[in-house]
């Protein structure tokens, strides 16, 4: 019995393992693909209980947003999706409108990719 158990906790541990690897494959391959056509910001939201939230934002030299992503969730299900909302839009001057139709989540993780930016400006600088 206690072997059997074992086991399974093992086997459970291994699959996680591998789900995750592929999970991070996934994120990385996307961040480097937009680190090919910008600059890229990244914005977290953790989550204690609840999902956590990851976002990346691509930018030009200009700061407009060529392109974003989000992945959001609990599980190593989760993927990159776009975040179609705030593309097009500056990365300082992010419509109002536009932020008050988002979730918690994604506002946060959205304000902290852009607080991140900010930072990382101010060191270079």
């Amino acid at each position: 019995m206690v072997l059997t158990l074992i086991i399974f906790i093992g086997s459970a541990w291994i699959v996680q393992a591998m789900l995750s690897y592929f999970q991070m494959k996934n994120f990385n391959t996307e961040f480097i693909r937009l680190r090919r056509k910008g600059k890229v910001a990244i914005g977290k939201k953790k989550g204690k209980i609840s999902s956590g939230t990851i976002v990346l934002i691509c930018i030009d030299d200009n700061l407009e947003i060529l392109e974003a992503k989000i992945m959001t969730g609990i599980t190593v299900f989760a993927k990159l999706r776009p975040l179609k909302e705030i593309e097009h839009e500056n990365l300082l001057h992010i419509d109002d409108k536009i932020i008050n139709r988002m979730n918690p989540r994604k506002i946060k993780a959205v304000k902290n990719a852009v607080e991140n930016y900010c930072s990382f400006k101010e060191v270079v600088s």
